[in-house]
């Protein structure tokens, strides 16, 4: 298995790939580029090479969290 995160900070500061951002929401790449595109998920662009930092993807996955009633 391919790990091309690359670690930037002792911070949980981590980029994932595209790949690994679908892979770690569950989700396809294609709603994957959705989200980003219409500026729901934050993202890092390095040149062409669009990124996504762990820490971002964990919020955006607590902000959706729903409640028991």
């Amino acid at each position: 298995m391919q790990t091309d995160a690359i670690s930037v900070d002792t911070n949980r500061a981590v980029l994932l790939s595209r790949e690994q951002a679908a892979r770690f929401l569950l989700i396809s790449i294609r709603n994957l580029d959705y989200l980003r595109e219409a500026r729901r998920l934050p993202f890092v662009q390095i040149g062409r090479r669009v990124c996504f930092l762990r820490h971002d993807l964990e919020l955006f996955i607590q902000n959706r969290r729903v409640e028991s009633t």
